[in-house]
């Protein structure tokens, strides 16, 4: 009777540990799920601040070009000013 006892109870334990096996499993695959889904958007906010960045260095280039037209027409038109005979 006592081995009978200590049988059902290690079936007892067992069943709960399969129980537990089986959500701590679940559990896993939906973060292993969620972790795929981060992964894509990760990797698309590494696109856009590439592009970004790139965006930014041609918006920088832009502005120093037109700086440059700027003064180039500010010491043309002082010259023609200055030294008209020139």
């Amino acid at each position: 009777m006592g081995i009978s006892r200590m049988m059902a109870q290690q079936v007892q334990q067992s069943e709960e540990a399969m129980q537990t096996l089986v959500n701590s499993s679940r559990t896993i695959l939906d973060a292993s799920e969620e972790f795929k889904s981060m992964s894509g958007t990760i990797q698309l906010g590494r696109k856009l601040i590439t592009k970004y960045n790139r965006r930014e260095l041609t918006d920088k280039l832009l502005i120093f070009l037109a700086l440059a037209l700027f003064l180039a027409t500010v010491l043309y038109i002082v010259k023609k000013r200055l030294f008209p005979f020139l």
